[in-house]
């Protein structure tokens, strides 16, 4: 026998004890991933010092969550126009112009600007905030953000809100998310293998906005309400208590403070001009077990500084930490080297009164500055009572938003579809009768047809199947059901590539050649022709993957594997396993 036989017979084997230990995570990983003390010891220790991947369930077999957002990309552009009117009217006035500036809606803002120099002025404004000129009356300018600049921002809200919303899902250790733009203003999310529990999370996580922002609690925050009291609707939740006015229902705080910012300027209930309205959650907690109780949390309506006096944006660092005094848990807040220097101007500038720390338009704490802070930190407090697992659980969501940055611009639910188990169970089981059932013909009609090599090619065929799963588990893929049609393929194309390769033999056969040289013979004669067929097959495969997306991709990677491992068992294993035959066998007989 060939010396170079037991070097093929070798190398098989090495891939098959490869293929064993690439599969053994997806055969014996536990449901909960990242529930990792609950696995075995040996298997914690395998999958940390041997090999980690796996082959996981997509949506369609496991189960999961669907969700569809709108991004509000018109609001992102009304708070970037908000800032540059700032910016403008500040430096402007500090340049000692008599300058006044509105902004009029989400795209434009008026500039009030006597003096011809003071005009000239402007125009470096309108290069550095991408703004043209749209009207002009005397010394009023009406200045609107330039249109190709709106759809750059436009298109640049959806790509940083995906890659945003994908930094955050992938902290809560989820396989294999779907994340994708579909449109000009929607992202589709798709997170297989979710329980309630960990699903709630999710839609937390996806729906915070991240803007944060430090606001001065406004003079009148605790006299307005007042005069807000007489408006309070009789229906609904809200009610005026205690000086302020709270409700068990965000929404109709948030519906109520839209009616009080549309009143008549000289209504003295209206949302003062340099005012803001906020909301702090006031948090309930089970007095005995100390778990949140949702349904009996309250929000109460706060008045805020219009002026954003900072944002999220100059912090450097972001952490959970305890509190060695009251071993309570809270955000710790590092920032840059501006974001220092900024940070102790404000709080010089509020030392003795209150500065709001806000998140979207939620107030998470508003101390009081007892003196100027300007180490370069600052801290969130999450409460002060309830369980020490729930308020870590709330400090460490706080923490990936704010350490994943901020979305660029709120994002809207437009709805979700939650996939039970139970589908997921019906389509795996479904799947694989189809497999079992394809296999089961196919090896019948082999042995049938082709006898003892028909034998050889159902040996073949299983190995096929074996490293095509193992092939996809150390990609760490995700399989789905059109996954399943792309191994069905790949079954019948390995069989197809066999029969070939056997129909070549019997030719060889008959024109009197012996066995030895008529599978020599049919192995190279086929050659060819079986790579040929793939290849084409392969350039298929490979542009669904490139242009297709959910399914389709799906289908494609299945099939390219398949591709790779069928050409490989027929033209390699096959063959090895013939030589077997033929130098193990004292008759030179091939039953074929």
């Amino acid at each position: 026998m060939p010396s170079s036989w037991w070097y093929k017979f070798a190398f098989v084997l090495l891939l098959l004890v490869a293929s064993i230990v690439i599969l053994i995570p997806t055969v014996f990983l536990p449901e909960e991933v990242d529930d990792r003390d609950s696995w075995p010891g040996w298997y914690r220790w395998y999958t940390e010092n041997i090999f980690s991947g796996r082959l996981t369930r997509g949506l369609d077999l496991q189960g999961g969550i669907h969700l569809q957002y709108t991004v509000d990309v018109d609001t992102a552009m009304a708070r970037k126009l908000d800032t540059y009117a700032h910016d403008i009217e500040n430096e402007m006035q500090a340049k000692g112009y008599e300058v006044q500036v509105r902004v009029l809606d989400d795209t434009s803002m008026e500039v009030t600007l006597p003096g011809d120099e003071a005009q000239d002025e402007l125009q470096e404004y309108l290069y550095l905030y991408n703004l043209e000129v749209a009207e002009q009356s005397g010394d009023r300018f009406r200045l609107e953000l330039n249109s190709d600049y709106l759809d750059q921002t436009r298109d640049w809200a959806i790509e940083t809100a995906i890659a945003t919303i994908r930094s955050r899902i992938d902290s809560l250790g989820v396989a294999e998310p779907s994340i994708r733009s579909r449109g000009n203003t929607d992202i589709i999310v798709e997170l297989p293998g979710l329980g309630e529990e960990r699903f709630a999370d999710a839609k937390r996580l996806i729906g915070t906005t991240a803007q944060l922002e430090f606001r001065g609690v406004h003079p009148q925050d605790r006299t307005y309400w007042r005069d807000v009291a007489g408006l309070i609707p009789r229906e609904g939740t809200i009610e005026y208590y205690r000086g302020s006015v709270e409700a068990t229902d965000l929404e109709e705080l948030r519906t109520f403070a839209a009616t009080l910012e549309n009143l008549d300027p000289s209504d003295p209930a209206v949302v003062p001009e340099d005012a803001i309205i906020a909301f702090e959650e006031q948090i309930s907690y089970h007095p005995t077990t100390g778990q949140v109780m949702p349904d009996q949390n309250r929000f109460r309506m706060m008045l805020l500084n219009r002026r954003v006096e900072m944002t999220g944006e100059t912090i450097s660092d972001v952490r959970p930490i305890n509190d060695p005094q009251t071993n309570r848990p809270f955000v710790s807040l590092t920032f840059d080297s501006e974001g220092k220097n900024l940070f102790c101007s404000v709080t010089t500038e509020y030392n003795q009164d209150y500065l709001a720390i806000v998140l979207d338009d939620i107030v998470k704490s508003a101390p009081i500055i007892e003196e100027p802070i300007c180490e370069g930190r600052a801290r969130i407090n999450m409460g002060s009572s309830g369980s020490y697992e729930a308020l870590y659980r709330e400090v460490e969501g706080l923490v990936i938003v704010l350490r994943h940055g901020a979305l660029p611009a709120p994002i809207e639910p437009q709805f979700e579809t939650q996939i039970g188990p139970t589908l997921g169970a019906d389509s795996v089981r479904q799947g694989t009768i189809a497999i079992i059932v394809g296999a089961i013909m196919v090896v019948f009609f082999m042995m049938l047809y082709y006898g003892l090599s028909g034998i050889i090619a159902n040996l073949a065929l299983i190995l096929n199947v074996f490293f095509l799963f193992s092939l996809l588990a150390a990609l760490s893929a995700t399989l789905t059901l059109p996954g399943f049609a792309g191994i069905v393929l790949t079954v019948g194309m390995a069989v197809d590539a066999n029969i070939i390769i056997y129909e070549r033999i019997r030719e060889e056969l008959r024109v009197g050649k012996t066995a030895r040289d008529a599978v020599s013979g049919g192995f190279q004669n086929a050659r060819w022709t079986i790579l040929d067929a793939n290849i084409t097959t392969a350039i298929a495969a490979l542009v669904l993957a490139n242009y297709g997306s959910g399914p389709i991709q799906g289908f494609a990677v299945t099939l390219m594997v398949g591709i790779i491992t069928s050409v490989f068992t027929a033209l390699f294993v096959s063959r090895l396993f013939f030589e077997l035959y033929l130098a193990k066998s004292r008759t030179q007989r091939l039953s074929i």
